[in-house]
């Protein structure tokens, strides 16, 4: 039983690990909801989940939610990572504020790409918005500083136009 805690990961900050666990969980849950929820607690071992044909109306909202629930995996691991490290700043506020907000907007121009393209639209949403969305997930610092990058340039670019003379 000693050697068993021994070899437990070396975890130096709790708060970043219990957020990246809840994220799994979540995002977990939230698939296997999906699926289960599609076809009964037997379709987990059925595809027809997968080759459902895209709805027009609110009858989507479970392919978002597909995609937050990647996004949520893939940040999980990069929580996870970040927990080996003693960090400053609070883990709870950034990560159900402003990382929460950022997997919700990524993960949605993830489902509104996959839907804009009639190939994508049908079963093949599955198969290419979850590792989309996982990668997204786990490059969300990356993806979130270029969105603010061209933002504030495009902000600056159209407070101060450069006059052509």
């Amino acid at each position: 039983m000693k050697r068993l805690f021994e070899d437990f990961p070396k975890i130096n900050d709790w708060d970043r690990f219990i957020g990246a666990a809840i994220y799994f969980c979540v995002g977990l849950f939230a698939i296997t909801y999906l699926v289960m929820a599609e076809n009964g607690i037997g379709s987990l071992m059925q595809i027809d989940f997968f080759y459902n044909d895209p709805i027009n109306d609110f009858g989507n909202s479970k392919r978002l939610i597909w995609c937050i629930a990647w996004s949520f995996i893939g940040f999980s691991f990069i929580a996870y990572r970040a927990s080996k490290f003693k960090h400053e700043d609070n883990a709870c506020r950034i990560y159900f504020g402003r990382y929460l907000v950022a997997l919700i907007v990524i993960s949605f121009g993830a489902f509104v790409l996959f839907h804009a393209f009639e190939e994508t639209s049908n079963y093949l949403f599955y198969f290419a918005s979850a590792p989309s969305c996982l990668t997204l997930g786990y490059l969300v610092d990356e993806v979130s500083e270029s969105a603010r990058k061209h933002a504030r340039s495009f902000i600056k670019n159209r407070m101060n136009p450069e006059k052509d003379t």
